[in-house]
């Protein structure tokens, strides 16, 4: 991969991350969230925010584990099953380490393009295609999660255009 195309990425990967651009970023999603909100469904076979945020991080670990070359162990969830139960809308603590995850994922996996950017593609055991092809669908699918989330929000009458 070139450098413009890993240039590319990064700002993708900033802009699902928390660089306020034309679309809203995890960060903003996510601020002044509560177990509460999390929680709530909105009816019928919606997800919750927090089982959004679950079926992430599961996908946002195996990216990470990959730029790092560590196994994604014998997790075999169906990607119905990733998404989890809906949460407790009391349990403040499960809910904000759940959103520190997600945030701490993005931040992570950033800090690994970074390095494969500056030390070249050739420091990692990883193939061209994977960059190339499956992290940039990879972007997409969490900046639809990401909307999803906003979407959530604004249907419980909780999220705030600022």
């Amino acid at each position: 991969m070139n450098s413009y195309g890993l240039k590319s990425l990064l700002l993708q990967v900033a802009q699902n991350e928390n660089l306020d651009h034309w679309y809203v970023p995890l960060s903003k999603a996510l601020s002044g969230l509560t177990a509460e909100i999390g929680a709530w469904k909105p009816g019928g076979s919606v997800n919750t925010i927090w089982q959004t945020l679950n079926h992430m991080n599961h996908y946002n670990r195996q990216v990470l584990n990959k730029l790092t070359g560590e196994e994604n162990g014998k997790d075999k969830l169906t990607n119905i099953e990733t998404f989890g139960s809906p949460g407790d809308p009391v349990d403040e603590k499960a809910f904000a380490a759940t959103c520190q995850e997600a945030e701490k994922l993005y931040s992570l996996i950033r800090e690994e393009l970074q390095q494969i950017e500056k030390n070249g593609l050739s420091s990692r055991d990883l193939e061209v295609a994977y960059l190339t092809e499956q992290l940039p669908q990879w972007v997409q699918h969490d900046a639809y999660h990401i909307g999803q989330i906003v979407l959530i929000r604004k249907l419980r009458g909780d999220w705030i255009n600022n």
